[in-house]
């Protein structure tokens, strides 16, 4: 299991299993909340031993988690920590790292949702200068995945 999955999404995993007997075995996956403990998805899976079985998860919101899969025995592993990440990343990019006063300051912003472009209404940006004043502000941009400012550095 990857330590690292984007919470609010169906994935995939397989399951193999080898015992001395034949036939079969009914295991349950849950998922719990590494703090609270509170139980967030529980899926049974049966199986034939010795073959592969694949199957569909839906992920809890992002955050800490344990897995766990057990049988009628009890625990077949020691608890399994995972994080469930967003999956809305945003990328803020400058056309150099330091700007001069009364240069233009380029920037992009790209935010994408499951690794493509969302198309959104971004609320507020706004430019701080050293002294927490802000300097620049633009409202309610809408984009296209992509969007593209030039400021001048006061």
């Amino acid at each position: 299991m990857p330590l690292g999955l984007q919470g609010n999404t169906t994935t995939s995993f397989c399951i193999i299993a080898y015992a001395n007997i034949p036939g079969q075995r009914d295991v349950t996956m849950t998922f719990s909340d590494a703090k609270t403990d509170e139980w967030w998805e529980i899926k049974e899976v049966i199986f034939d031993v010795g073959q592969m079985h694949c199957d569909t998860l839906s992920l809890p919101p992002p955050g800490d988690y344990k897995i766990v899969l057990r049988n009628e025995t009890g625990n077949l592993h020691e608890p399994v920590k995972i994080t469930l990440l967003d999956s809305t990343v945003t990328l803020i990019q400058t056309d150099k790292p330091v700007y001069k006063p009364g240069e233009k300051v380029r920037f992009r912003i790209l935010t994408m949702f499951n690794m493509k472009p969302k198309t959104r209404q971004i609320h507020s940006i706004y430019i701080k200068n050293s002294n927490g004043l802000r300097v620049k502000q633009y409202l309610k941009l809408t984009t296209r995945g992509e969007c593209g400012i030039r400021i001048t550095v006061l």
